[in-house]
């Protein structure tokens, strides 16, 4: 997965002695490699993620396709949908207000943690990751149920949609999706939940590194009766670590929390199946 230019930068022929350059004209081709699509089930059993749904009727979660109106800005609020072209226009700031629809949708925070120096086994985990999340966005923009994807990688990405004619513009940003040494993307849910970015509906981490907060997020989402869940890619991971994580899925399961596990590449709509 990535861009890759294949060719000659330059070349040039020069004379015995040095003092004649002829520049020859060379070839160059840019490839672009994206991530399979792969089409899966849906991963979550009805009763945990099924109440997802695509009703038309008004209802609590916001649209940012249904613009109703400006309201002033008051010191504290979020600027996240500040009309900047009406406050430079007229050196007041106000925010954007959007009606509400009954499809809450899905939020997912994708992992793009780059934690050792990259090898074969890290390029094949994280091109699993990203497959993982283009089968999830496509499943639900499939059925024209709101998608947002938030990730922290080389710099902070969001996309939000809900129709499958979006698809492709996702698709082809996977190119640019970068993994870095960056933050959990449960501490990005965090940031998001203080400062009411978050919407209403359900939440999903695609992960490749599980970390206790990503857990704990679970472990509470089944106390609260949230709609939260997580989907662990676990290429290239030791038999060992397997089974350390079992034990703590394991426990995570009887409680209720929703967790499903990618054991390789080749085994993504497998191991989705609900």
């Amino acid at each position: 997965r990535g861009i890759y230019t294949v060719g000659m930068e330059s070349l040039q022929i020069t004379d015995i002695l040095g003092w004649i350059h002829i520049r020859m004209p060379v070839f160059q081709r840019t490839f672009y490699v994206f991530p399979r699509v792969i089409d899966i089930e849906y991963p979550f059993s009805p009763g945990s993620l099924g109440r997802i749904s695509t009703g038309s009727n008004p209802g609590t979660s916001q649209d940012n396709s249904l613009f109703e109106s400006l309201v002033q800005y008051r010191p504290g609020e979020g600027i996240r949908h500040m009309a900047w072209k009406k406050y430079i226009a007229t050196g007041t700031p106000f925010l954007k207000r959007y009606g509400k629809t009954s499809q809450p949708g899905l939020t997912l925070y994708l992992d793009l943690r780059r934690y050792r120096e990259p090898d074969n086994t890290i390029l094949d985990a994280e091109d699993c990751t990203i497959e993982i999340a283009v089968a999830v966005v496509k499943y639900f923009l499939d059925r024209e149920i709101p998608v947002a994807v938030r990730a922290l990688g080389q710099s902070r990405y969001e996309f939000d949609a809900s129709s499958p004619a979006t698809f492709n513009h996702f698709l082809k940003d996977t190119l640019n999706l970068h993994f870095r040494d960056t933050v959990s993307p449960a501490e990005l849910f965090l940031a998001d939940t203080r400062g009411s970015a978050l919407t209403d509906g359900a939440v999903l981490f695609v992960v490749h590194e599980v970390d206790p907060l990503v857990l704990e997020i679970l472990d509470d989402a089944v106390r609260n009766e949230s709609m939260y869940a997580a989907i662990v890619n676990r290429t290239g991971m030791s038999s060992a670590d397997r089974r350390r994580q079992n034990e703590l899925f394991d426990a995570l399961a009887e409680k209720g929390g929703r967790l499903k596990t990618v054991e390789d590449p080749e085994s993504i709509a497998e191991d989705l199946r609900a």
